[in-house]
């Protein structure tokens, strides 16, 4: 069925082919059915069927939508359109408070997911289906899980990345059926009343709506509140993003998401109540397998969440039925009916992970706990205990066998999820056994208390404020857990990308560490595997060569500036580097790009002037200790402009508590990066008096080998009339100040001559109504004949200079 599923994504063939082949396997299978003597092909060819089924069925998941499918009646661009439907997730609030440091202050946001049903554009209203995500500038209290909406805003596409190593939220909202993202403002959304839909949904989207709101918090919570709806209900709110982050370096972010580990205390202690009630095992299975399903309707619906429920229902049928339990029938049985439901949900992390996890903790625990305790064990079974011993005896037994038991889960999770984590998440955690197991009891402490306060609720309120109260605690107490995590060294080591044949050539390797007692040569297989793995690590982290020319990368930041410059001596320095729109530049962009060029980590950086869409994205290079020089203009740090600007002061502070060198540069001055590379500093004046940070920006030109490009920060006006015909003759150039159009920006180009020009922008470059003719007109001749790129509609530009050679490629298509 797996083989099914990817044939029928990534073979390109009509699905008549796999009908056909469906047809012939079918055909096969009863013809060798018939005939004895060829009863042994009769499960090769219903192999191939269900192959064949799966292939059809994920091709037609993958590759097609419906014909009034929203996505249908949206286009490259996006288009201000009216969009009526009913809310499918809980709204999730993002308070401003929870921005990244530096960031810009932005207002409250709700995000959620829009079931469409009607789209209006142009003055036509269309019927239409499918999922759309939504942003609200805003909050709105009335929307709720189920409410009818209409929603004015701005509508589009998921767009490719634009920048190398970026998450491809193109592929992942087709993976998750999600085309289609719009924005609004909160005074664009109007409730609707509406007939609504069936009972039963109504009747989850209630109990999913109560048991959220049941978890949430009044007061300024960041992590108690949020933290707990996540490990109990399921939806995780975009404030636990740094939370997420550190406990996925950290190894245990599984806690983070309601899995096996949640539902099996969850379970555990509802068996244990109705045990202690005197109820037998059958009737205590109903009651277990009654409270998993009414649980289900409260909880957002999830892989590991569904797989961990499909293996305990299954659990309890046995029980009931007096029939043997099979973890790897089960196992076998969730994915099925889950990729049946969802055939692309098998390239979703969590659902390769869920099952992955599992099953190598069914078939690694009993040869990890012989391997770490065997002898423990044999000298344990030679021992007599006599009464006077029985505390002795309770711990040898029954506390060790916790222990090992524990252990070797732990050791066999680890072993299991590391692979699929390097690919993913490219990152790998030593401590990642040793926390899990530490942080298993409080995680019990938070979820025991938070399911007795969630299911005494309509019955005794006010018990269920303590108790929540009570789980609120521990929560925070995990959250502080996870924080002091940070403090250990070697948390977690950054991994380069690895692709899918190295994951595959590890899962081959602990197989054949199984089986190599089993197979012909299974020592020399896998002695042969485990070289295989060693060096195709060393060539997956190796790093990338120098280049043979300088290569300098500017970044579609949005409305910020961050360039990347990799010069022939193999030094990574960064020019600029912050947004206002993206809120957490280094983690989303910056580190993800340093990893898919395989670059090191860039330990100097080039501040323009003191706007924080200029250097809020070093923030987290400064706190790993990466970064160890950051050049700057003189007056960046003087005590008039650090009255005024308090996020300046802020991020000297943090440059002077990590020990990073400052240097202040001024016009005349060169920083030489290797022998054929250099930086000229143009302006300001060492003699400068300026106020305004961007008049006072550092304008560069670095040349490589002759050939140089022109970094002219956010200077304006009296700037650019200043510096004209001062720069000199350049052959490439970035547009100051984001390409905004002043009078003086056409004598600035004249007098440098820049043959390519660049712009970091998040639209396109255009000039103001009262400039319209003239900004127009130069805007149109920088395209024709400077070959004028800009990041928010041609991606990432590459530039290469130097020894002869100047090229520029751009990541998304030119036009």
């Amino acid at each position: 069925m797996v083989a099914g599923i990817l044939l029928g994504v990534y073979v390109h063939v009509h699905w008549h082919a796999w009908v056909f082949m469906l047809a012939c396997s079918l055909a096969c299978a009863v013809v060798c059915l018939r005939r004895g003597e060829l009863r042994i092909l009769a499960l090769p060819a219903v192999a191939m069927g269900v192959a064949a089924c799966a292939a059809v069925y994920a091709h037609r998941e993958f590759h097609t939508v419906a014909d009034d499918h929203i996505v249908t009646y949206t286009g490259p661009s996006r288009q201000l359109a009216t969009v009526e439907g009913v809310v499918a997730s809980y709204p999730q609030v993002v308070a401003a408070a929870s921005s990244q440091q530096f960031a810009y202050p932005r207002p409250d946001r709700m995000t959620f997911t829009l079931r469409a049903a009607a789209l209006g554009v142009q003055g036509r209203r269309i019927s239409v289906s499918g999922l759309v995500s939504v942003n609200v500038s805003g909050v709105d209290s009335a929307i709720r899980l189920g409410s009818h909406v209409r929603i004015v805003g701005w509508v589009g596409r998921w767009r490719a990345p634009a920048n190398p190593g970026q998450a491809d939220w193109a592929k992942i909202g087709r993976l998750r059926r999600l085309f289609v993202w719009m924005n609004a403002d909160v005074d664009g959304v109007e409730q609707l009343p509406s007939d609504g839909p069936p009972w039963h949904r109504r009747l989850a989207w209630r109990m999913q709506s109560d048991a959220m709101e049941h978890f949430s918090t009044e007061e300024d919570d960041p992590h108690g509140g949020p933290l707990l709806s996540a490990l109990v209900v399921g939806p995780r709110h975009p404030g636990l993003r740094h939370l997420n982050q550190l406990m996925a370096r950290a190894g245990v972010a599984h806690y983070l998401s309601i899995s096996g580990t949640h539902l099996a205390i969850f379970l555990m202690f509802i068996y244990g109540l109705c045990r202690l009630a005197a109820a037998s095992q059958r009737r205590s299975a109903w009651i277990v397998l009654i409270v998993l399903t009414a649980y289900l309707f409260a909880a957002e619906p999830s892989a590991p969440l569904l797989r961990a429920s499909i293996m305990a229902g299954t659990m309890c049928l046995a029980v009931i039925c007096r029939r043997c339990y099979s973890s790897l029938n089960s196992l076998a049985a969730a994915a099925v009916i889950l990729l049946v439901m969802d055939p692309l949900a098998i390239f979703n992390p969590g659902f390769q992970l869920s099952f992955t996890i599992v099953l190598g903790i069914i078939l690694l625990h009993a040869p990890i706990r012989q391997w770490l305790f065997g002898r423990f064990l044999k000298v344990r079974g030679l021992r007599v205990y006599r009464n006077p011993h029985g505390a002795r005896r309770f711990i040898e037994h029954r506390l060790a066998d916790w222990f090992m038991s524990a252990v070797s889960v732990g050791f066999g999770a680890y072993i299991a999820s590391l692979p699929l984590c390097a690919q993913h998440f490219g990152i790998l955690s030593p401590y990642g056994v040793v926390l899990t197991i530490l942080l298993a009891p409080i995680v019990a402490a938070v979820l025991v208390p938070a399911y007795l306060s969630l299911g005494v609720a309509w019955l005794m309120p006010n018990l269920a404020r303590g108790l929540t109260g009570a789980s609120l605690d521990a929560a925070d107490f995990l959250a502080q857990c996870v924080s002091w995590f940070d403090r250990l060294p070697g948390l977690s080591l950054g991994l380069r990308p690895v692709g899918a044949a190295w994951v595959l050539l590890c899962y081959a390797f602990v197989a054949g560490l199984m089986l190599r007692k089993r197979l012909p040569f299974g020592r020399i297989a896998v002695g042969a595997c485990a070289a295989v793995l060693v060096g195709l690590t060393i060539w997956t982290q190796r790093a990338a060569s120098p280049p043979d020319v300088a290569r300098f990368d500017l970044l579609a930041v949005g409305h910020g500036q961050c360039g990347v410059l990799h010069a022939p001596a193999g030094g990574v320095y960064l020019f600029d580097c912050g947004s206002q729109t993206e809120p957490d530049l280094y983690r989303s962009l910056l580190e993800p790009y340093l990893k898919f060029r395989r670059l090191p980590s860039p330990r100097e950086a080039f501040i323009s002037h003191a706007h924080t869409d200029h250097y809020n994205g070093l923030a987290d290079l400064v706190r790993t200790g990466r970064l160890r020089r950051a050049y700057m203009p003189r007056h960046f740090d003087s005590p008039s402009r650090l009255s005024l600007d308090q996020s300046a002061g802020e991020f000297l502070d943090l440059l002077r508590r990590h020990d990073v060198e400052i240097v202040h540069l001024h016009a005349g001055q060169r920083v030489t990066l290797d022998d054929r590379t250099h930086v000229d500093v143009l302006w300001p004046p060492e003699d400068s008096t300026i106020d305004d940070p961007n008049e006072d920006s550092l304008v560069l030109r670095v040349v490589c080998d002759e050939k140089s490009l022109v970094l002219p920060g956010d200077i304006a006006g009296s700037s650019q009339a200043a510096l004209t015909g001062a720069v000199g003759i350049s052959d490439a150039a970035v547009l100051p100040h984001h390409g905004g159009y002043l009078p003086t920006l056409r004598n600035w180009l004249e007098g440098c001559s820049p043959r390519i020009v660049m712009c970091s922008r998040q639209g396109s470059p255009r000039p103001p109504y009262s400039d319209k003719l003239e900004g127009g007109a130069l805007y149109t001749m920088l395209r024709k004949e400077r070959m004028l790129r800009w990041t928010s509609r041609h991606g990432c530009i590459t530039l290469r200079f130097g020894k002869g050679v100047l090229e520029m490629r751009t990541m998304l298509n030119e036009w």
